[in-house]
């Protein structure tokens, strides 16, 4: 069935293989616009043998006839449909060179990395990155039941005046010793000794549902420092609401001790097990981690120095809120 000039025009607007919609503009020249195939041959940079097939093609067999044909070469190693079928009897995710390894094991096929890379991409997978699971998290139910308990908490607190707060903690590692450049021969590699020992600085920070925020830095956080953190609260406000994870530490005596002794006065909530993503202060930790303030320094306190002042000095606008009534699906990471 012949092809009008509109149907061709379209088919010709339509293609996005680029070698096959180059020889559709070339047929359209010759069948529309009336041109040559020498004069094709010469807009397109071809050769007159060549304008000649494409239009041999493309009068016995239509556009299907400019179809890119099979290539010569050594022919795959495994067929795709194997392939897919191999990937879709895996229980679970498996990385480009453990299926290589696997399919050399389990199907007696010698490949590389790259071409098991190439026919998965063919087949229409892609790499990710796996997002971290909590094994131990608690179930959705549980958790919808508590963002609805948490809602009237929240509500009740915010109705008398008082803050709440959701707190966490950042642990910053500091290189005991600076790296500088040192003179050394052409292809002589230098080491300086590492024993493993990092200064380590714990930052913890809370932000209230109001926009207030708190940070202070220790050189390790045990249940002293907790309450410590607790009492600057407290000396900022005269009642509080605190919402925080399980940590051994927030769970530990002396904090248990120093609510109890201020019962009334602090009101503090846990977080589900396993779900820190319903905690506003993960997404202010990646802020801080995006300061541009890593590396190493002469003193490693300049470090924590540095963050602290950028920690103290920055509002962030964060929805506690939007965090804490977030929608969640059995998927939610």
């Amino acid at each position: 069935m012949a092809m009008t000039h509109q149907q061709l025009l379209d088919a010709c607007k339509k293609e996005k293989n680029p070698r096959k919609a180059r020889r559709l503009w070339a047929i359209y020249n010759v069948v529309v616009n009336k041109k040559s195939l020498s004069e094709v041959a010469k807009i397109f940079h071809v050769c007159f043998n060549t304008a000649k097939n494409w239009y041999r093609r493309f009068k016995d067999q239509g556009t299907d006839g400019l179809d890119d044909r099979p290539r010569s070469g050594r022919p795959r190693i495994m067929e795709l449909e194997t392939l897919d079928k191999y990937m879709q009897s895996r229980d679970e995710p498996i990385r480009p060179d453990e299926l290589r390894d696997g399919i050399e094991k389990d199907l007696g096929l010698d490949t590389s990395v790259g071409n098991v890379r190439r026919w998965l991409g063919s087949l229409g997978y892609t790499c990710k990155t796996p997002n971290p699971v909590y094994v131990k998290r608690a179930p959705v139910e549980e958790v919808l039941k508590w963002q609805e308990e948490t809602k009237v908490w929240v509500l009740r607190l915010e109705r008398a005046r008082i803050p709440v707060y959701t707190l966490d903690q950042m642990m910053l590692l500091h290189d005991y010793r600076k790296r500088k450049g040192v003179w050394a021969p052409i292809g002589e590699r230098v080491f300086v000794p590492q024993y493993g020992d990092h200064m380590r600085s714990v930052i913890c920070g809370g932000v209230s549902t109001r926009g207030l925020q708190m940070f202070r830095a220790y050189n390790q956080f045990t249940s002293v420092e907790a309450v410590d953190y607790l009492a600057g609260l407290r000396a900022k406000h005269n009642k509080y609401g605190i919402l925080w994870d399980s940590l051994s530490v927030h769970v530990s005596g002396p904090v248990k001790e120093y609510l109890a002794s201020h019962e009334g006065e602090i009101f503090s909530r846990a977080y589900p097990v396993g779900w820190p993503r319903l905690n506003a202060m993960e997404g202010i930790w990646n802020v801080a981690r995006g300061f541009g303030l890593m590396g190493h320094y002469d003193n490693p306190f300049d470090h924590r120095t540095a963050l602290m002042g950028r920690l103290r000095t920055k509002r962030f606008s964060v929805n506690v809120k939007k965090h804490l009534y977030q929608k969640i699906t059995a998927i939610t990471f």
